[in-house]
């Protein structure tokens, strides 16, 4: 499963708070089947950050968002 974190915090600070993940409407971690979903879901929603990595939860393999969108 492929989860999205980020370093940026809403003030702009990246890093200071640690990692900060997508989550549902309950708080749970929004998991998505592959990449090619969690990619199709930051777009549908205009997120374009190049601070955003997606990170396969069972290997821990990362890839950022914007370079290889």
């Amino acid at each position: 499963m492929i989860v999205v974190r980020t370093l940026l915090c809403g003030d702009g600070i990246i890093g200071l708070n640690g990692w900060r993940y997508l989550l549902n409407s309950d708080d749970t971690l929004m998991k998505f089947i592959d990449t090619e979903s969690a990619k199709a879901f930051l777009k549908a929603h205009a997120i374009d950050s190049d601070e955003i990595d997606l990170v396969d939860d069972s290997t821990g393999e990362l890839e950022n968002w914007i370079s290889n969108s």
